[in-house]
């Protein structure tokens, strides 16, 4: 959250560490990839232009996958 976004994304994982993070445009290119090893990491998307974006989330156990809005 939140969605849309300005700055940062803040990611909420109630029974997974959150292992990788990675954003793609529309065209399925990784514009930004993150490693972090913490239940609720925050990703800074302040330096991406306005548009539609694709946030993959992987975990130990668990992937999630959300469409992004940046403003």
């Amino acid at each position: 959250y939140p969605n849309p976004a300005e700055d940062l994304i803040y990611i909420i994982s109630e029974k997974d560490e959150i292992g990788l993070i990675e954003i793609t445009n529309s065209l399925g290119q990784i514009i930004i990839s993150r490693k972090f090893k913490k239940m609720n990491p925050k990703v800074d998307i302040s330096n991406l232009e306005n548009g539609t974006y694709f946030f993959n989330v992987f975990g130990q156990q668990t992937y999630f996958s959300k469409v992004i809005l940046k403003k």
